[in-house]
């Protein structure tokens, strides 16, 4: 049981309806956020916040109450598929994220798993890695490591636009979880939770992990290599933290000067991976080289053949893979098998690894995609 949890919301109606959720393990305390500047909360204080984190002054009324607290454990709820919201909890310091609408069960296993992460070190000696996974993952239930794998990709979003330092145990972690789940519930049952609760690049990110993953497994690479792979993957568009989000976002077609600026993305996040010094030099050359092609026509640096290494080879076929199958706001995704088809075609046009796009096929046969709307079983 948890001695008391605190509510945060912008009315007593939406506190206590959030504090009833709580109930099963503990003494739910209902606060309006307004009350939180002057409440006296004890040491090492549990508080769900349940705020409007696009207000400025919301986000300032609870940066400064966290200031004067010791050694909070903060969970935030934010909109589904928000993107800023995640960002901003991160910069806040939080031990968790979960979206709404809210579910009671998961809420609960959130305060629960959030405890043994946040007690003991103060907040300030916990820098600079605010985010922390839970360290008990049930790999039957896909959400959990789908979440920790979200909470990653916040943390070096975050990082990556601050320029602050992250730790890298966290990836570390999250790539242990995540291997995990897959192994046990299957490809296409992972990255159906990624499209429940994810869209844009933080979607693109878990699919190509997720695909990554099971890439590397079907080949039978050993548990480094693998982990290799798959923190890669998890990691590989960091860099897009410096691109504007009126073109990361862009809802059609770049520009030729927008594309321009769209491709510094490999490069960017390569170099701030090397400058906190993370990962490994393999996983950076990999961020670095994702979009490479065996002709020469990729960037950034133009490499040919030899020049790029298997793993990466690997995850090249992960990533347009799986942008093709991916629900975005200005095309429908491609079936598995129209998918598979072009990485076929970009193999014999000398782009991609032949063999190991043939040794991809079992891999795109377990995926089911969205397609106008509904899924669809691929027809392999």
């Amino acid at each position: 049981m948890v001695a008391q949890v605190w509510v945060v919301a912008p009315s007593t109606d939406a506190a206590n309806r959030v504090a009833g959720f709580i109930a099963p393990i503990g003494d739910a305390i209902a606060l309006v956020s307004a009350a939180v500047a002057d409440y006296n909360f004890p040491p090492q204080p549990v508080i769900v916040f349940d705020v409007d984190l696009q207000d400025p002054a919301v986000i300032k009324l609870v940066r400064e109450a966290l200031r004067r607290m010791t050694d909070p454990i903060s969970i935030f709820c934010v909109n589904e598929k928000n993107r800023q919201q995640a960002v901003q909890t991160n910069a806040l310091g939080a031990a968790a994220v979960i979206t709404r609408p809210i579910n009671p069960d998961r809420l609960v296993r959130t305060i629960r798993d959030c405890l043994p992460v946040r007690r003991g070190p103060s907040r300030a000696a916990a820098r600079p890695a605010p985010v922390a996974p839970a360290p008990k993952v049930d790999p039957k239930d896909p959400s959990q490591s789908v979440s920790i794998g979200s909470g990653v990709l916040t943390h070096f979003f975050e990082g990556m636009a601050s320029g602050r330092a992250v730790n890298g145990s966290v990836v570390t972690n999250a790539v242990t979880a995540i291997q995990a789940s897959i192994d046990v519930v299957g490809l296409d049952q992972w990255l159906e939770d990624v499209r429940r609760y994810h869209t844009g690049t933080f979607q693109h990110c878990l699919l190509v992990t997720g695909i990554s993953a099971a890439f590397a497994r079907r080949l039978g690479l050993d548990d480094k290599a693998r982990a290799a792979l798959t923190t890669a993957a998890i990691l590989h568009d960091i860099g897009k933290a410096k691109i504007p989000l009126q073109i990361l976002d862009k809802a059609g077609k770049l520009t030729e000067a927008e594309f321009h600026i769209m491709k510094r993305h490999a490069a960017a996040g390569a170099a701030y991976l090397e400058s906190h010094k993370v990962v490994s030099p393999d996983i950076i050359a990999m961020v670095r080289h994702h979009h490479e092609q065996l002709d020469g026509s990729g960037y950034p640096d133009g490499l040919t053949g030899a020049q790029i290494s298997p793993l990466t080879r690997m995850l090249t076929i992960a990533d347009v893979f799986a942008a093709l199958i991916e629900v975005r706001n200005y095309k429908l995704p491609l079936t598995a098998e129209k998918a598979y088809g072009l990485l076929q075609e970009m193999a014999r046009a000398g782009k991609l690894d032949t063999t190991l796009v043939a040794a991809f096929a079992p891999v795109a046969k377990e995926i089911t995609v969205a397609a106008a709307g509904a899924l669809q079983r691929k027809a392999f």
